[in-house]
């Protein structure tokens, strides 16, 4: 774990103690996000220095994001001793971390071998490891599922070493990382901040601490939350680009975003490549771009994103040999759709929240789906004609309530304050 990463964060903790005891007034919002990384570098400088707290107090001064300081020297010397210095002390190093790359390796090319598992954690527990403990306590409590003292053992002992294990990264578990664990390795997780923390949290660094973590050796699920509500757009950009500088050659699924989220995900190039196991991928994102799409496994997609005529052109020509299940925004284009290679496989068709209308529905009536045995167009604009028509392709039809037409808008626009970020989308 990079020494910068944890000051970074303990920078972060001291901004934010500054704002909540009105210390500082930022000129935006965004402040403590902003100054986080040369606040850090620049106390990592102060070691030794007695006029910590004036320096400090002269540097915030010369900040641009920074509109006044209320705090005086002295306070600010106290506040650092309070929050800076205990970095070191709120989760020490692993008192050993034992690697071994062939038995790695054993285990990522038959991640579901317990065996496997238990021969790397044998090896770990002879070097003195903790984690090889965890993998044996946690395996024993998986094979005997109707003994509760044995989960419960597994789980006091990873509370009682999760400092050990896990350094810095230990204060985050359980609340803003929040693993699913099986056989003494992560094989699920889900990273964003809680609805009520109101504390600021660089994402990218916990989650680069978390793919980094012997740990997550075996993960097959990923799930990427928002860590700030208000400035959403740039995060999941900065999340992805830490998953795509570590191929998860065993990920299985990956979400990005919520329903609602305002953010962009960006260009996801490479999927193929980076994420070769993939089966589901769910962009929950109001913005996202894939050019080109050649993925063998991918069994579901997910895009809730906003959807433009470049996108919808891009989406047809997708080679997903594999598809089954689609979730598309309703939209009041679907000649797109029927044009795709993949639509032939498609078993799951929602269209559901968009202006579907009864031409729309004729279109699609009028091409063969020839597995396609449920489709949700719900919560659209279609009449009696449109539905009867989309129930003959397939055996189970969910039309739901349908919007009356001169009440329809875009459920995608409905935020006036992101009007100019959506036209730039659109383009």
């Amino acid at each position: 774990m990079s020494q910068h990463d944890e000051a970074d964060l303990a920078a972060i903790r001291v901004l934010q103690q500054l704002v909540e005891r009105e210390g500082v007034e930022f000129v935006s919002s965004r402040g403590v996000s902003t100054l986080a990384s040369a606040a850090s570098t620049f106390l990592l400088r102060q070691v030794g220095n007695r006029e910590r707290g004036a320096a400090f107090a002269a540097w915030l001064i010369d900040q641009v994001e920074v509109r006044d300081l209320y705090f005086d020297d002295d306070q600010l010397d106290a506040l650092l001793g309070e929050v800076w210095d205990a970095q070191g002390q709120r989760g020490a190093s692993p008192t050993v971390e034992a690697r071994r790359a062939d038995l790695e390796a054993l285990l990522c090319d038959a991640p579901d071998d317990l065996e496997h598992r238990l021969v790397y954690g044998d090896w770990l527990s002879a070097h003195h490891d903790p984690f090889g403990e965890l993998i044996a306590r946690q395996i024993a409590a998986a094979s005997e599922p109707d003994d509760p003292t044995l989960a419960h053992a597994a789980a006091e002992y990873l509370r009682e070493r999760a400092d050990a294990l896990f350094g810095p990264l230990a204060e985050y578990l359980g609340s803003v990382v929040r693993p699913q664990w099986h056989g003494g390795f992560i094989e699920a997780a889900t990273l964003g901040k809680p609805i009520d923390d109101p504390g600021p949290y660089e994402g990218a660094i916990l989650l680069r601490w978390l793919l980094d973590h012997r740990a997550a050796l075996l993960l097959r699920e990923l799930e990427l939350h928002p860590f700030d509500r208000h400035w959403g757009r740039d995060q999941f950009r900065a999340l992805l680009a830490v998953v795509f500088e570590r191929p998860r050659p065993l990920l299985r699924r990956l979400t990005v975003g919520v329903d609602g989220d305002s953010g962009d995900a960006g260009e996801l190039a490479r999927l193929d490549e980076l994420l070769p196991g993939l089966e589901v991928l769910e962009l929950r994102v109001r913005s996202a771009s894939i050019e080109r799409l050649r993925h063998p496994t991918l069994r579901r997609l997910v895009w809730d994103s906003q959807l433009g005529p470049r996108q919808t052109a891009a989406l047809a020509g997708f080679e997903l040999p594999a598809l089954r299940s689609l979730r598309i925004p309703g939209s009041s284009d679907v000649d797109w759709l029927v044009h795709g290679s993949w639509r032939a496989g498609l078993e799951h068709l929602d269209l559901s929240g968009g202006g579907l209308q009864d031409h729309d529905a004729r279109l699609l009536a009028r091409q063969p789906w020839p597995r396609l045995r449920r489709l949700d167009v719900s919560n659209n604009l279609l009449g009696p004609e449109g539905i009867a028509l989309l129930a003959s392709l397939c055996p189970e039809l969910v039309s739901g309530e349908q919007q009356p037409a001169d009440d329809w808008d875009d459920p995608l626009a409905d935020d006036d304050d992101d009007d100019e970020y959506y036209d730039s989308v659109m383009e």
